[in-house]
């Protein structure tokens, strides 16, 4: 089918919209696929592209969340792919969010440089199997022994899970309050002790992996803790929630605007008498679109 733009539902291309275009639009194994695209996610990093959200002093380009928005609409607008703009926002958010914020100088420096540069990926693990991410069923646990946390538990449907280098665990380290305190370490994937599960099956959402971790024993130091010991679910979790619901309404609007785009397409290869009805039901998505814009 022609994916020809119509001037009413385009929408304007930055960097990750063309690089879409280019690399991701034509590549229809990434619906159906089992792999993960590592041959697009290593362009996307030679691209720039995760260098959106993270400052100019760490190698990045000094963005916020206004600006990750706008790139996922135009990289899903053009590209036509859902999945891989979740993966790739949802690095962008933690680097942000919880690494600018929370992370010490040095953490900041060894990490988000990386992740600008597109040579590390990064998980959020909060989730655990058969509990979900309610903290009242939480277990995985981080043991304090002197300078060292010992860790033990088990980490499910962790976005970029399978392909993640660092993994920023969510762990219990003091239960004997009326409320779980929740402290967050980062852990990289090549620790003793950390296993790296196999990815997950998943029909929707291709091709963003998602697995999970299991942690044995798994000894760091003080230095692996991020933020305020037993602060992460106030300080971390819940906002991420939000601030994830936020930036992801730019690959929906993209979504959308695509899907709108490829209607006008099929209409125009099959022309027929003016359809009043039909006009109208495009004007209102076309209106219903712009609103959505407004409120993200």
């Amino acid at each position: 089918m022609d994916r020809t733009e119509t001037e009413i539902f385009k929408t304007p291309k930055n960097p990750a919209g063309a690089f879409a275009a280019q690399y991701v639009a034509s590549r229809l194994d990434l619906q159906t696929g089992q792999e993960f695209p590592m041959d697009i996610w290593q362009k996307m990093g030679k691209a720039g592209l995760f260098k959106i959200g993270i400052a100019q002093m760490y190698g990045g380009n000094g963005g916020g969340y206004i600006d990750l928005l706008k790139a996922g609409e135009s990289f899903v607008r053009n590209g036509y792919n859902l999945g891989l703009a979740l993966s790739w926002l949802y690095q962008q958010i933690i680097a942000h969010y919880i690494i600018r914020i929370f992370g010490t100088r040095e953490q900041q420096s060894q990490y988000l440089i990386a992740a600008a540069a597109g040579k590390i990926t990064l998980s959020f693990a909060v989730s655990e199997p058969g509990r979900g991410a309610h903290p009242k069923q939480l277990v995985t646990t981080a043991r304090k022994h002197g300078n060292v946390y010992i860790l033990n538990g088990e980490k499910t449907y962790l976005t970029n899970g399978p392909i993640a280098g660092i993994f920023i665990v969510i762990a219990i380290t003091d239960d004997k309050t009326p409320q779980k305190r929740f402290t967050a370490f980062i852990v990289p994937r090549t620790t003793e002790g950390v296993t790296v599960t196999q990815p997950m099956a998943m029909n929707f959402l291709k091709p963003s992996p998602h697995g999970g971790i299991k942690l044995e024993n798994c000894r760091v130091g003080k230095k692996s803790v991020l933020g305020k010991e037993g602060s992460a679910w106030r300080d971390m979790v819940v906002p991420m929630g939000e601030i994830e619901d936020v930036v992801m309404m730019g690959p929906v609007l993209g979504g959308t605007a695509a899907q709108l785009s490829l209607l006008i397409a099929a209409i125009r290869e099959h022309p027929s008498e003016p359809d009043i009805m039909l006009q109208s039901e495009l004007g209102a998505l076309h209106a219903l679109l712009q609103t959505m814009r407004v409120i993200a």
